[in-house]
């Protein structure tokens, strides 16, 4: 089990290579969109893709969180069928989406330069559905160095393509898309025999499918769901508002979804398999308690300090500066990630215990209150009313979570500690957002966030929620209870249970 928990440390260093990659060629990429693309183009091409996650989204299936249930020993299927399966149902739902889509195009929207676009668009996001996979399965065999070999290889093909299509042939946002579809197209070509492999020996089952769709749609509604409340938005800036600041607000996302990139998916993409691990244990519970108080306390402190790198980054990279307009969004989308974040660790509650189906119904009514409020505060207040509604959005899907967790999986908490995080991270998230209004350079804006990002781990220590000793008593309770696990699982085979 020690042995384990190593793999497990030495996996979360490769992986929080992944974001380090992906944005650092996207990155590289803002003073090439900003040069060559102008607000409303940039506008455009969000909307493009906006479609293109949707997409995604439906024609998964939930199918990838079907597969880490059905390719354990326990499931009684082989992990050669549960590759082959998931991958072959996917792939044929995007073709026949994509087709659909063609047919609408051809018919209804023939002279629709946009819907040429996100037809050629949704073929992308099909490649890119197969290269997941392909991650997803060198995740599952711990071939964490493969993995950012792949991402690294999708990563710098884009880029290039990207410099190619744009600055070389000038071809402006279509050259933006062609990127995706060719990029994708290559990186499958190369690491497709990681798939091919995986699958050798399995075959198409019929049962085996129902059971990973019955599953995972669940997953896939609350995905969907979870969709509208990150990109609903942007359909409701494009009728309620202008393409220009639609590229205002995508612009800002985007360096407030670092917050997202470099700390909640760099640590749930190495969470997700060991939290597996711990439920099994004896001291689960107790684990999972200690990550709940470290994560309440670190996870703000961390997003805090993520903002404040990305306003330097924005300064630096961005060329035509009437950009840094939409960087006044960026405290509410950096801690729309960071409730989503502990979200995120109170879903496992209903994972657990089967409860996938209730994971859909909370995100469908916090993506519901998010379009409401989309309607409401975009007519009057712009971007500024889409980033209002993103974070009330995450705020409720947290407390659903939250209050769920504890009804099919309790753990201890502690209601007033919960209460003051929250209301701390709610009381930074509108000063900081008031402070952005009244700076106007962004580098001291930077020196700020920076600054009052200490205010939460001081306060916590006034406070007395948390001590030195208390930070090292999760690994201690993490490495005491595979010992045991691993006692007892030697007992049992010994006994020859």
């Amino acid at each position: 089990m020690k042995q384990q928990f190593k793999v497990f440390l030495k996996d979360s260093l490769w992986y929080s290579l992944k974001p380090v990659f992906t944005k650092l060629f996207n990155f590289i990429l803002v003073p090439v969109y900003t040069a060559y693309l102008t607000p409303e183009e940039y506008g455009d091409l969000q909307f493009v893709i906006a479609f293109g996650m949707f997409f995604r989204m439906l024609v998964n299936l939930g199918l990838d969180s079907s597969y880490w249930k059905f390719r354990s020993e326990g499931s009684g299927y082989s992990k050669a069928d549960a590759a082959l399966n998931f991958t072959i149902f996917q792939v044929f739902a995007g073709l026949s989406v994509f087709l659909i889509v063609l047919l609408v195009k051809i018919f209804l929207f023939r002279q629709s330069f946009v819907v040429l676009l996100i037809v050629v668009f949704l073929l992308a996001q099909t490649f890119k559905i197969v290269f997941e996979n392909i991650q997803i399965i060198q995740r599952a065999n711990h071939r964490s160095k493969m993995f950012i070999v792949a991402i690294i290889s999708q990563s710098t093909i884009f880029f290039l393509l990207n410099i190619l299509f744009l600055i070389v042939l000038d071809m402006n946002i279509k050259g933006v898309i062609f990127s995706y579809l060719i990029g994708y197209s290559l990186v499958v070509l190369i690491f497709l025999r990681v798939l091919v492999r995986e699958a050798k020996g399995g075959k198409i089952n019929l049962p085996l499918t129902r059971e990973m769709l019955k599953y995972g749609i669940p997953i896939m509604v609350g995905n969907i769901a979870a969709y509208v409340i990150t990109l609903s938005d942007r359909f409701f800036l494009k009728a309620f508002s202008t393409a220009t600041e639609l590229g205002y607000y995508s612009y800002g996302y985007k360096f407030g979804d670092l917050v997202n990139s470099l700390l909640i998916s760099t640590f749930f993409l190495a969470w997700n398999p060991m939290r597996w691990d711990i439920f099994e244990m004896k001291d689960g519970k107790s684990i999972f308690a200690q990550f709940n108080r470290t994560l309440f306390m670190a996870i703000p402190f961390l997003g805090m300090l993520v903002i404040s790198g990305a306003l330097v980054l924005a300064g630096l990279l961005t060329v035509n500066k009437e950009y840094l307009e939409g960087i006044r969004i960026i405290y509410f989308i950096g801690f729309s990630y960071v409730l989503f974040g502990l979200y995120y660790f109170n879903a496992m509650g209903m994972l657990f215990t089967d409860n996938t189906r209730k994971i859909s119904q909370l995100i469908v009514i916090s993506a519901l209150v998010n379009i409401a409020l989309n309607f409401l505060l975009i007519p009057p207040f712009g971007m500024i009313g889409a980033a209002i509604s993103t974070v009330c959005g995450y705020l409720m899907m947290f407390i659903q979570g939250r209050i769920y967790c504890q009804k099919y999986y309790p753990i201890e908490r502690n209601g007033r500690f919960e209460i003051i995080q929250m209301a701390l991270i709610i009381l930074m998230l509108v000063v900081m957002t008031w402070i952005a209004f009244q700076i106007q350079n962004i580098y001291t804006l930077a020196l700020i966030t920076f600054g009052l990002s200490f205010v939460i781990p001081l306060l916590n220590l006034l406070l007395g929620f948390v001590s030195r000793k208390e930070l090292g008593l999760l690994l201690e309770l993490v490495q005491n209870a595979r010992k045991a696990r691993g006692k007892s699982k030697k007992n049992k085979d010994e006994a020859g249970l």
